[in-house]
C-alpha cells in the first residue's frame, strides 16, 4: 500500500552535502557563498522522509499524534539539550554580561522552538555580523518544529477526504500558495522572510510532493542522470550564490529542486547508483550530520570570541573540533537515547524535554534577572563590556530606521536640549549619521541646541539620486532622501548637520544620476545639491567627517587583552585611513571654497596621529563593529571636546 522507501544511502550522502555546505558558508571559504541554501535540503529531507511516515502510519490507521511527537522528541531533543547546556557552560565562562544575557534569553526561545522569531526581532539580518550569536543557527529547527504543528493534520484532513491523485493536486496547490507567499515575502519583508516559517514551508512541502508523486521504471542511465543533474543544481547555487542574493523566495526554489530531484530518484533500487555512494566516510558524515550542525556555528562563534581569526588553520581546526563533538554526540547521546523508544510519550517528553528545557530555563531567568552576572568580571573590563555593547541604532529606535516616509518629528526623537521649544537643527544621514547621535546629543546640549534625528541606514542623503541593489532599483532610497529634501525646504530650524559613510557610498554602492557614469561625480554633483538644499535660508551647514575603518572584530580587541593578557594591535595604520577617504578629501576642499557657510567636524582627530588610528579614547573603546562607533564611544569623545572648549556647534 505504501511508496514508503526503507532506508537508502544516498539520503545521508546528501546530508553529508547539505551540512558541508552550510559549514564552508559560515567558514567564510569563498568558494562556497551560497552555502546556506545546504539548509533548505535539508527542509526538502526532511518534509519527504516525515511525510512519507506519516502517511504510511495513516493509511495503515496507526497514527497517533502522541507516537509523532514522541519520535520528533527521541530525534531532535538528546542532541540539541546536550549542545545548548554545553554552549550556556561555555557562555558562562567566555560571554560579557550582555552577551550571556542574549544567550540566555536566546536559548529560551531556542527551548521552545522559536528561535527564529527571536533572531528576526533581536538579531536581524542573518547575513550580518551575527558571529556573536552561538544560537543563530536553531532558527532552522525552529521552522521545522513549527511546520510539523499543522503538517500532520493537513495530512489527515486531505487523505481522508481527497483519492490518490487529488490528493496530489491539493499538495502541487499548496506548494504553488507557498512558493508565491514565499516570493512575495521576501521582496517586501526580506528579514523576516528568511526565518519564518510560512515563507519557508514551500521548502518542506516540496520535499512531501515527492511521496505522492508516481514512481516510473526508469532505468540506470536516467536515474543516475537526474541525481547528477539534482546535484549539480545544489552545487551551483551554493557556488554561485552569495548574501546578497534575495533569498528564500524564488531563488530557494533552485537548490529545492535540485534536492527533490535527487530524493525522488534515489528512490529505486538501482545498486549500481547506491553502491557508488556509499563510500563509508560520507555515509558517516550524513548520519552526523544534525550533531554536525548543531555543534559547527557555536564553535566559530567562541573561537571567535577568543580573538581567532578565521585563518585556514583555524579552520582546519574549526572543522576538526566540530567533528570530535558530533561524534560523541551521536555515538554517546543520540544511540542511547534510541532505546528510550519503548516508552510512552509522556515518559520520553519527561525525561527529554520537561527536565533538560526546565533547567535551561530557570538559569537563562537566573542570568538574565542578574544582568548577565558581572560578577565574573573586573571592573575595567565591564566598563568596556558596557561600551561596546551601547548600541546607537537602538537607542534611537523610531528615529532611526523610521521607513522611507516616515520621519519622527516628536520629543521622542530629540537631540540636546530637549526641554527647549522648537528645533534648531537636523542631524541626517545613514547609519553613520546614527552612530554621532550621542557625540551631537553632547555637543548641542552643551550648545543650547536642540535638534532631530533623522537618520536611515543606507541611505546618505543624495537628492535625486537612484540606488540599485543586485535585484534592481531600490526606491526607498529615493524615497526617503525626497521626504528629507520636504523637510528641508521648510523654515522650521536653522542648523543641518550631515554624516554618512561616503567612502563607501562612492566607491561599493550603484549610485545613478542622469547621464553621469562616475560614482565620484555623481556623488559630488549630488552632494552639492543637497548643500545648495540645506542651506535654505542661509542656514548654517556642518559635515561630520567619517571615522576610521578597522579590521572585523576591533570593538573586542581591547578587552580581549585585558581578559587573556594578549598585546594585540588594536589600530589601523593611518596612511589606510587617509586612503580609504582620498576621495571624500578632493571633493572636500572643493566644497570648503564653494560654501561659506560649511563647517566640518573630524571626529578622526581625537583618534588619530600621524601613523596610527586607535579603536579607543581615553581608556574606552569606541567601536561598536568594524566601521561604527558605540554610543558611549562617541559620547565621551564628545565631552572631550566640550571640557578643551571645542565644541564645533557654539
Amino acid at each position: 500500500m505504501s511508496r514508503v522507501i526503507s532506508y537508502k544511502p544516498e539520503i545521508d550522502a546528501l546530508r553529508a552535502l547539505a551540512v558541508t555546505l552550510v559549514i564552508f558558508d559560515h567558514l567564510k571559504i569563498g568558494f562556497f557563498s551560497g552555502g546556506y541554501v545546504g539548509v533548505d535540503v535539508f527542509f526538502v529531507i526532511s518534509g519527504y522522509l516525515i511525510t512519507s511516515i506519516v502517511r504510511k502510519e495513516i493509511l495503515n490507521q496507526d497514527f497517533s499524534f502522541a507516537l509523532f511527537y514522541k519520535k520528533r522528541i527521541l530525534r531532535l531533543a538528546p542532541a540539541l539539550y546536550f549542545m545548548l547546556f554545553v554552549v550556556l557552560i561555555c557562555s558562562l565562562m567566555l560571554l560579557l554580561p550582555h552577551e550571556l544575557e542574549r544567550v540566555s534569553l536566546s536559548s529560551i526561545y531556542s527551548n521552545f522552538f522559536m528561535a527564529n522569531f527571536y533572531m528576526w526581532k533581536e538579531v536581524g539580518g542573518y547575513f550580518g555580523s551575527n558571529e556573536g550569536v552561538p544560537l543563530l543557527h536553531l532558527w532552522s529547527l525552529s521552522v521545522e518544529e513549527q511546520f510539523y504543528i499543522f503538517w500532520p493534520i493537513i495530512l489527515i484532513t486531505s487523505i481522508s477526504i481527497f483519492n490518490e491523485r487529488k490528493i496530489i493536486g491539493f499538495v502541487a496547490f499548496l506548494l504553488l500558495i507557498s512558493l508565491v507567499l514565499s516570493e512575495i515575502a521576501t521582496n517586501k519583508f526580506f528579514v523576516a522572510s528568511y526565518y519564518l516559517m510560512p515563507s519557508r514551508a514551500y521548502e518542506l512541502i516540496l520535499g512531501a510532493f515527492i511521496v505522492f508523486i508516481p514512481k516510473f521504471n526508469f532505468n540506470l542511465g536516467i536515474t543516475r542522470f537526474f541525481q547528477i543533474l539534482g546535484l549539480t543544481i545544489i552545487l551551483y547555487s551554493g557556488i554561485t550564490f552569495t548574501p546578497d542574493t534575495l533569498f528564500p523566495g524564488i531563488n530557494a526554489l533552485y537548490p529545492c529542486l535540485g534536492a527533490s530531484l535527487f530524493v525522488y530518484f534515489s528512490q529505486f533500487n538501482n545498486e549500481d547508483v547506491s553502491e557508488s555512494l556509499q563510500a563509508k566516510l560520507i555515509i558517516y558524515i550524513g548520519k552526523i550530520s544534525y550533531p554536525l550542525y548543531l555543534w559547527h556555528w557555536p564553535v566559530i562563534c567562541f573561537l571567535l570570541t577568543l580573538g581567532m581569526e578565521l585563518s585556514t588553520l583555524n579552520r582546519v581546526l574549526v572543522i576538526l573540533i566540530t567533528l570530535v563533538l558530533s561524534c560523541i554526540t551521536y555515538e554517546y547521546v543520540e544511540k542511547p537515547a534510541k532505546k528510550l523508544n519503548k516508552l510512552n510519550f509522556n515518559k520520553v517528553a519527561f525525561l527529554l524535554f520537561i527536565i533538560p528545557s526546565s533547567l535551561i530555563f530557570i538559569f537563562s531567568i537566573y542570568t538574565l534577572e542578574n544582568n548577565g552576572l558581572p560578577w565574573r568580571f573586573e571592573k575595567n573590563i565591564l566598563l568596556q563590556s558596557e561600551a561596546i555593547h551601547s548600541f546607537p541604532d537602538k537607542e534611537r529606535t523610531g528615529c532611526h530606521n523610521s521607513g522611507a516616509n516616515t520621519i519622527n518629528l516628536t520629543e521622542y526623537c530629540k537631540l540636546g536640549s530637549t526641554e527647549k521649544e522648537g528645533i534648531d537643527f537636523l542631524l541626517i544621514g545613514d547609519s553613520h549619521a546614527n552612530h554621532f547621535s550621542g557625540f551631537v546629543d553632547e555637543l548641542a546640549r552643551d550648545a543650547d541646541l536642540v535638534g532631530i534625528d533623522v537618520t536611515q541606514s543606507s541611505t546618505v542623503y543624495l537628492p535625486n539620486v537612484k540606488m540599485f541593489g543586485e535585484h534592481g532599483y531600490l526606491s526607498s532610497f529615493k524615497e526617503r532622501n525626497d521626504r528629507i529634501t520636504e523637510l528641508l525646504r521648510q523654515d522650521k530650524f536653522t542648523k543641518v548637520i550631515l554624516a554618512g559613510f561616503y567612502s563607501s557610498t562612492m566607491r561599493d554602492l550603484d549610485i545613478r544620476l542622469g547621464t553621469y557614469q562616475s560614482r565620484l561625480d555623481i556623488f559630488k554633483r549630488s552632494f552639492e545639491d543637497a548643500l545648495d538644499i540645506a542651506s535654505h535660508g542661509n542656514r548654517k551647514i556642518y559635515i561630520i567627517e567619517e571615522i576610521p575603518t578597522h579590521k572585523k572584530g576591533i570593538e573586542r580587541c581591547q578587552i580581549q587583552n585585558m581578559m587573556y593578557q594578549r598585546n594585540k594591535e588594536c589600530f589601523t595604520y593611518f596612511d589606510d585611513y587617509i586612503n580609504q577617504v582620498k576621495d571624500w578629501n578632493e571633493i572636500k576642499e572643493s566644497l570648503a571654497l564653494k560654501y561659506e557657510n560649511l563647517t566640518f567636524i573630524t571626529p578622526s582627530n581625537l583618534l588619530c596621529d600621524e601613523q596610527y588610528c586607535k579603536s579607543e579614547f581615553d581608556g574606552i573603546t569606541v567601536y561598536r563593529d568594524w566601521n561604527h562607533l558605540n554610543s558611549i564611544g562617541a559620547r565621551t569623545m564628545a565631552k572631550h571636546l566640550i571640557n578643551s572648549d571645542q565644541n564645533p556647534l557654539k
